[in-house]
């Protein structure tokens, strides 16, 4: 009968999954005859099963001296193991774990009730909490191949709504891959007990051995590989967390409900929310950091918390931006030229205040509000991150008596590190220097730039890459002497100046 029903609910879940206009099987016509071909047809590849844990629930799975870990093993038979240096350098610095569980079937069961039994462990709550905490919906994460994703939600989403009235739980397929990980989504389970919760990872994992079955998955599917960055960090970046002053009620809004949304946010980096220091701040603000990611994903989480406040009625066009006193110099640059050029670029307005004295001393935090549509807003974060985190390499690329060197053909694509040189003071002191001829208008100046070649040009000159928009100049591919490929930057000085830190930022 156990054996029947499952087929049944299969067949149904294969039903919700198939394009409009197929003419469907009889469910009684899919129902084995006998017991031999009910087991035949039962028996699915096996899939290890991935559960997703953050440092606290892994190391109680793991237990003191490891003897949690040890009893789920001996208890269940099942191969289980929780994944930290194995994870690649972003998910370590987040502090993620992944616990691995492999075997026969009866054996992957067991385990994972044994690890959600120690993940969902309410016993040290005080008598105080009955009636909250401990009545909060058991909330568990599990990565699946990138892959299956569309198959687990079916056609307008009919295959999960299935699932969800099976296992009698709330499934969510998560959109994007998971921050670090190559081809891997998050599905996000929520029940009303570990044993509910259990069974859907168990029936989540029925499906993908289906989708093994059917051809859709292939087991190098599951391997937890790094996820490639586009625009890898460099060695010599100083990550700085991104900090936001944030109101009361924004807080509980980007909380949502059980920390649902901020747990959509720390797919992408690690966000915590800390109370704002009192003074200077108000005791009822909260300050989101976001921090150990690259400068990329941070800097999406921005944009996500963004997007997510602006459906709020009382929606505001203005971002605090928190930025540590000590390294604000890199911000403002010689003369305020740097901050002059992120508002010239971004288009945003930008006001900064003074650092407040506390106890005679600067506070360690200086503020910046910064007023736009969210685009405006999270390009001058980022632009401000990156002039924070690329500080003490202003000087590469520079040439004595403060002529901008230019970069060279090649062997000598080193020196496109010193693009974002003071370009605007280089040039002030020479009418021309090497590499810039002056252009028809007054104040315009063009910048050519050896490329590696002629395909890099075309992409950072076109359009799409953003650059000419950003900085507010002209820019366009050409050869030059010896049909070397070089990039040509048109625009006043400072313009200039921001067109090559952007170039800079693409190359690198």
């Amino acid at each position: 009968r156990v054996v029947t029903q499952s087929l049944v609910n299969r067949k149904s879940l294969a039903m919700a999954a198939e394009p409009e206009g197929e003419e469907a099987t009889e469910v009684d016509q899919f129902v084995p005859e006998d017991t031999n071909e009910a087991n035949e047809v039962a028996e699915l590849p096996r899939v290890p099963c991935h559960i997703f844990l953050p440092v606290v629930p892994a190391a109680r799975v793991i237990g003191k001296g490891g003897a949690s870990i040890k009893a789920i093993r001996e208890q269940s038979g099942a191969s289980l193991r929780v994944l930290q240096k194995e994870l690649p350098q972003e998910m370590q610095r987040r502090e993620d774990r992944v616990a691995v569980i492999t075997g026969e079937a009866h054996q992957v069961q067991e385990a994972i009730a044994g690890v959600l039994e120690r993940v969902f462990d309410r016993s040290g709550l005080p008598e105080t909490a009955e009636g909250s905490l401990r009545e909060r919906d058991y909330i568990v994460e599990v990565l699946v191949p990138e892959k299956s994703g569309s198959h687990l939600i079916g056609q307008k989403g009919e295959r999960v709504k299935l699932l969800c009235q099976e296992t009698k739980c709330d499934i969510r397929v998560g959109q994007d891959r998971v921050s670090g990980l190559g081809e891997q989504k998050k599905v996000r389970i929520s029940g009303s007990s570990a044993a509910d919760a259990a069974g859907a990872i168990w029936r989540l994992m029925e499906v993908l051995g289906e989708l093994v079955a059917g051809g859709v998955l292939k087991s190098d599917h599951f391997d937890l590989r790094s996820g490639s960055l586009a625009f890898p960090q460099r060695r010599d970046q100083k990550e700085v967390a991104i900090r936001l002053l944030i109101a009361k009620e924004e807080a509980a809004w980007i909380l949502g409900k059980r920390g649902n949304k901020i747990a959509r946010l720390r797919d992408w980096a690690k966000v915590n929310m800390i109370d704002a220091e009192s003074p200077p701040f108000d005791e009822s603000e909260r300050v989101v950091e976001i921090s150990t990611a690259q400068l990329d994903s941070r800097v999406k989480v921005v944009q996500m918390v963004l997007e997510d406040l602006e459906s709020r009625q009382e929606a505001s066009e203005k971002l605090r931006l928190l930025v540590p006193t000590d390294h604000f110099g890199s911000v403002m640059g010689h003369r305020g030229e740097t901050l002059r050029s992120i508002i010239q670029s971004s288009r945003a307005s930008v006001q900064q205040h003074k650092a407040e004295a506390l106890e005679g001393k600067e506070y360690r935090f200086r503020l910046m509000e910064i007023k736009g549509d969210i685009s405006q807003r999270v390009d001058v974060v980022r632009q401000v991150h990156s002039a924070l985190e690329n500080r003490g390499n202003r000087d590469i690329g520079a040439a004595p008596g403060g002529a901008f060197r230019p970069a060279m053909a090649m062997g000598g694509m080193a020196g496109m590190a010193g693009l974002a040189v003071n370009l605007a003071g280089a040039l002030s002191g020479a009418r021309t220097a090497p590499g810039l001829t002056a252009g028809s208008d007054l104040g315009t100046l063009t910048l050519q730039l050896a490329m590696p070649n002629e395909e890099m040009a075309h992409l950072l000159s076109s359009n799409s890459s953003g650059i000419a928009r950003r900085a507010g100049v002209k820019l366009s591919s050409a050869r030059g002497a010896g049909g070397l490929p070089v990039l040509k930057v048109s625009g006043t000085a400072v313009a200039n100046s921001v067109a090559c830190y952007l170039i800079q930022d693409r190359l690198f």
